[in-house]
């Protein structure tokens, strides 16, 4: 399923973050995937150029989300996913990597976000979350709660606090 955006606002200057405000995406075939996300402020700190044309460098150094409600569906994208990993060789899949290696930013930031994660048998949801990845640095994961489906387990977690650590 494709997914279709909607930007309220965006600004976007020479060396300085793009900025999309009032972000809506949508799956376009609400049968296939409700994969849906709504953000208040998504930030993308590009990469140097010259790294970027010369260097196979990354495309983006930073990517910040505010006030967010999503729902990321992974139930149909798992399926095909297994089917073309069974197709590629070893050498492609690292080739394949190294290509979405370059669009995955160095850090990443959440602010404020209630996510939930929909797989295969499994479900999970976080309320206020928080948290940010780094490549440099350990960085910090917290929510006000938690809820886990994943086949007979079902739990209701209370606060959440952690350590994150991001590398490539």
């Amino acid at each position: 399923a494709g997914l279709q955006p909607e930007i309220g606002n965006n600004r976007a200057q020479l060396s300085h973050p793009i900025a999309f405000e009032r972000l809506r995406v949508r799956a376009t075939d609400p049968d296939e995937s409700q994969t849906a996300v709504d953000a208040a402020r998504v930030e993308l700190s590009p990469g140097p150029l010259w790294s970027i044309l010369f260097d196979q460098g990354r495309f983006f150094r930073a990517f910040t989300i505010q006030s967010v409600r999503a729902v990321l569906d992974l139930r149909r994208g798992h399926n095909r996913q297994r089917q073309l990993a069974g197709q590629a060789n070893e050498r492609e899949q690292r080739t394949q990597k190294q290509r979405m290696l370059r669009w995955l930013p160095e850090y990443v930031g959440i602010q404020r976000a209630n996510l939930e994660v929909l797989a295969p048998g499994q479900s999970y949801f976080f309320e206020d979350v928080s948290a940010d990845f780094s490549e440099e640095r350990l960085g910090e994961f917290r929510a006000v709660g938690a809820e886990i489906h994943a086949g007979p387990v079902n739990q209701s977690l209370g606060s959440l606090k952690g350590t994150t650590a991001w590398k490539d």
